[in-house]
């Protein structure tokens, strides 16, 4: 059974690329996918390399965690996995103020809906 809580999991550094896949099987009761290069880069491949690293990372995060434990113990669902999924690099568009010449704002009611508005440069 899968409750679905999402947020942005950000990965940067030198060398990495979003020529990669992610580890969502796309249907519940599936394991995880192994995230595989795109394409031949090295980049690629130290970048999945990455991804599937950060998957094991919270797998066993998880896996440990007292509320896990304790929903275990109770005979509950614990949570089990974070999905990876829609890797991308940022892109760069012109801010909001240079593009129309006004300044704008934004409420945002997630920090995904935050990160957009932070991006073309609005005051969040």
């Amino acid at each position: 059974y899968a409750h679905e809580h999402r947020c942005g999991v950000r990965v940067r550094g030198p060398g990495l690329t979003d020529a990669v896949t992610g580890t969502d099987p796309l249907k519940d009761a599936l394991p995880l996918l192994e995230a595989r290069p795109l394409d031949p880069s090295e980049a690629a491949r130290e970048t999945a390399l990455l991804i599937n690293a950060v998957s094991l990372a919270f797998t066993n995060a998880l896996e440990a965690h007292p509320t896990n434990l304790a929903r275990i113990a109770q005979g509950k669902a614990s949570a089990n996995c974070v999905l990876l999924r829609g890797c991308g690099a940022r892109i760069s568009v012109p801010a909001f103020a240079e593009r129309h010449g006004w300044r704008g704002f934004m409420i945002a009611p997630t920090h995904i809906i935050r990160g957009i508005g932070i991006s073309i440069g609005l005051d969040v």
